[in-house]
């Protein structure tokens, strides 16, 4: 009967501190040398390291615009060299 009972109360017990870590709340932690109004201000999107993020995405985007327009590019001149490659000679000797 006692190891029963010290069962159910060590289930219990893993039970409980399984469900604490779960529920408690994050503590939030400002990065070495930094203050924080500055970790305010970039989660608002004033900051710099937010204007910082936003530039490095828009090179990105520039970026993969123009491969994308080279891409097109490329894809049409094939195209135009396609149509108008001469048909094949089929070794055939032309006598003028």
């Amino acid at each position: 009967m006692r190891n029963f009972t010290a069962g159910f109360v060590v289930l219990g017990l893993l039970a409980v501190g399984t469900m604490v870590p779960a529920s408690a709340h994050p503590l939030s932690v400002a990065p070495v040398g930094q203050s924080p109004a500055v970790q305010q201000a970039d989660s608002d999107g004033n900051g710099p390291r937010y204007q910082e993020h936003r530039q490095e995405a828009r090179e990105r985007e520039r970026e993969h615009e123009r491969r994308a327009q080279d891409q097109r590019r490329e894809e049409h001149r094939r195209s135009e060299e396609s149509r108008h490659d001469p048909a094949p000679a089929y070794d055939y000797q032309h006598r003028y």
